[in-house]
């Protein structure tokens, strides 16, 4: 008798047993805290702590990167991000490839240092493996724009002043020399650029016989003469 009756001993190993269950609860509690559940599938990025660090109250222990869309946000010009529209088909560059997207949203906020507004594009999940995150992207877009002008080589156009540009023509034969022409200047401004060649407009007028290269050898009123071929 000198451990109590029966009753006894069973409730004071029911009282045991419920200590042994608060402590298990106490663990669980732990264990939970120190668990970092994912908030959505992806990939460690990079890893802030090792293990066995003590970690602070918001300290960043890891970066996880989603790896289901790939996502790139370019920054366009306000006119050009009203013609386009959401779910509509881009091709994007990255490096020497071009990747297919499509537009998930348009932010309606305009960057106040770069004056343009934020294009969110949506990439095809297969990119995922040919793609590093933080690389620059490029978004090209054509315009068509009706302008007056003179097409032109790069070659023909020489560096003038106050932002503009100079090519040499040929004036009308000198009558004292026969088929004797002098080289005159003429002012342009370069209006869009096409590879090796350049759209301007300026004092030019139709039928001017345009020096398309070699002018850093010439200088203005020089006489020249057109060589037969």
């Amino acid at each position: 008798m000198q451990n109590g009756t029966r009753i006894e001993q069973v409730s004071a190993q029911r009282s045991i047993v419920r200590d042994l269950d608060a402590q298990i609860a106490d663990l669980d509690v732990t264990i939970a805290k120190s668990n970092l559940t994912a908030p959505f599938d992806g990939i460690v990025a990079r890893r802030d702590l090792d293990e066995g660090t003590v970690v602070n109250t918001w300290q960043s222990v890891i970066a996880l990167m989603e790896n289901v869309t790939p996502e790139a946000r370019i920054g366009v010009p306000t006119k050009l991000a009203q013609q386009l529209t959401v779910g509509s088909s881009q091709k994007l560059e990255l490096g020497s490839q071009t990747h297919n997207a499509k537009i998930a949203a348009i932010l309606p906020q305009v960057n106040l240092s770069t004056r343009t507004q934020t294009v969110v594009f949506n990439l095809e999940s297969a990119d995922m493996t040919q793609i590093t995150p933080g690389q620059t992207v490029r978004f090209k877009s054509t315009e068509d724009i009706s302008s007056e002008g003179y097409w032109l080589p790069t070659a023909a156009l020489t560096e003038g002043i106050r932002g503009l540009w100079t090519v040499y023509v040929l004036s009308d034969a000198q009558a004292e020399e026969a088929e004797s022409y002098q080289v005159q200047q003429q002012a342009v401004e370069i209006i869009h650029h096409q590879g090796d060649r350049v759209l301007v407009r300026g004092t030019l007028q139709s039928g001017d016989r345009i020096i398309a290269n070699g002018i850093h050898r010439l200088i203005p009123g020089q006489k020249v003469k057109v060589a037969s071929r």
